[in-house]
């Protein structure tokens, strides 16, 4: 197996390429000979789409990017309690950010998350916090943009 390492940026490139390391993955050489390799960015993103997301000590970082749209959206430990989340969405130019505490996750203290699908015009993440609370976010992409949907659940 062999990664494009060295055609990656960003904190998420590099902890995919650590990850690929750590497990013995070799460096992919670039594709200079065909003129062309995966240095290209994003291209057309037509019936596709891109998500990340990155972790921090006390928080979490959602990337999405969809054909003509994007979103982004950060849940953060508060210095005074409980955890903030940060949405901002992107259609010919990005809204402004919005932001609400969660009710029922107070910390992001041993939190997991994943994405649970990415679709070509939707998402859903998902995290669990170490107390069994869940935080669902919903993506949905269409003609006006991307609507982003936060719910939490207990395990009750």
């Amino acid at each position: 197996m062999v990664t494009r390492r060295a055609v990656l940026t960003g904190t998420a490139a590099a902890s995919i390429a650590a990850i690929a390391s750590a497990r013995g993955v070799a460096a992919a050489e670039p594709n200079t000979q065909a003129g062309f390799g995966f240095d290209l960015g994003f291209g057309n993103l037509q019936d596709g789409a891109v998500g990340a997301f990155l972790k921090y000590r006390s928080a979490f970082g959602v990337f999405l990017k969809f054909e003509g749209s994007g979103a982004e959206v950060f849940y953060k430990e508060a210095p005074s309690g409980g955890v903030e989340v940060f949405l901002k969405s992107f259609l010919k130019g990005w809204t402004p950010v919005t932001s609400f505490f969660l009710k029922e996750l107070g910390s992001l203290e041993g939190a997991v998350a994943a994405f649970h699908k990415i679709v070509p015009d939707g998402a859903e993440f998902f995290i669990k916090g170490e107390n069994g609370i869940g935080v669902f976010t919903t993506f949905e992409s269409g003609e006006e943009g991307v609507q982003i949907d936060v719910e939490e659940t207990t395990h009750d």
